[in-house]
């Protein structure tokens, strides 16, 4: 045991002195511009600091100089005007480190007028959605997303949404059509509540009836489990078997139809108590 615990840490202190060597050798032969160069192509944040306190344990020398050149150049490849484009395009929040780079930005912005346009507003507007903050400095959504809520926000339309059971009020909120569209959105509301409930009413009767013959079944078998005699003979033992498993999988099925109702019965209070600040 103790020559594998001297095993163990003389392989450590090998491997550490490998981690060091090759460390030092790094340092002493880097080309600090290639370093930075390759540390902002990655788009990593600028690592002079780093490189630095890395290198001077072995009181190697770091160009700071030469691997800010080098950054730079790096940089200015990472923040590309396609990569601005690009990520503009996707929907992706700008790169942090990219914001004082012209073309990057040049790009962002490009995408932001390609996707965040009259039609795109528009388009949210009427499919519901609410006005995207990713696109709140372009005029053009802008334009188009009051013009979608126009259309969008009438009481007619308002009491189809609340008839179907969407909730999209927020989409009308803050506009000049909203207390038009609500009136409309709650008169729809309250007529969905009420064929949700007469739908959950009817499922009631049929959970109810399944419980009734549930109920009839199990207690039938619990008396033929009752009335078999004590016996060792395998044919008694298989039956009682048999009806103790249809007993158990019938328990399963009671529960499960009396916890249907008992939710039933819940989303219907939970509606007509929306139904009461509604009327």
């Amino acid at each position: 045991m103790r020559i594998f615990t001297l095993f163990c840490l003389l392989l450590t202190l090998v491997q550490l002195t490998g981690c060091t060597s090759k460390a030092k050798k790094e340092c002493k032969g880097a080309n600090w511009s290639y370093v930075g160069q390759q540390d902002g192509e990655l788009g990593r944040e600028n690592r002079s600091r780093y490189h630095y306190q890395k290198c001077n344990r072995y009181k190697v020398f770091v160009s700071t100089a030469e691997y800010e050149q080098g950054y730079l150049q790096g940089i200015e490849r990472f923040c590309n005007f396609e990569r601005g484009l690009n990520q503009s395009i996707k929907g992706l929040r700008p790169e942090v480190i990219c914001a004082e780079q012209t073309k990057y930005t040049d790009g962002y912005e490009s995408g932001l007028t390609e996707v965040c346009n009259t039609k795109k507003g528009k388009e949210d507007a009427l499919s519901g959605k609410k006005f995207s903050s990713f696109c709140i400095k372009k005029s053009d959504y802008q334009i188009g997303y009051k013009n979608g809520q126009l259309l969008f926000c009438s009481h007619r339309n308002g009491y189809r949404q609340g008839y179907e059971g969407r909730d999209v009020l927020n989409v009308c909120k803050g506009s000049d059509f909203y207390d038009n569209f609500a009136k409309g959105f709650n008169e729809g509301k309250l007529e969905f509540l009420k064929k949700e409930n007469l739908k959950l009413e009817s499922d009631i009767k049929g959970f109810q009836s399944n419980l009734n013959y549930i109920k009839t079944t199990l207690d039938k078998k619990i008396t033929q489990v009752q009335s078999l005699p004590k016996s060792d003979d395998s044919y008694i033992v298989q039956m009682k078997s048999q009806l103790e498993t249809s007993i158990k999988n019938l328990k399963t099925k009671k529960d499960k139809m009396e916890k249907l109702i008992l939710q039933s019965e819940s989303k219907i209070n939970l509606n007509n108590q929306q139904i009461g600040e509604l009327n």
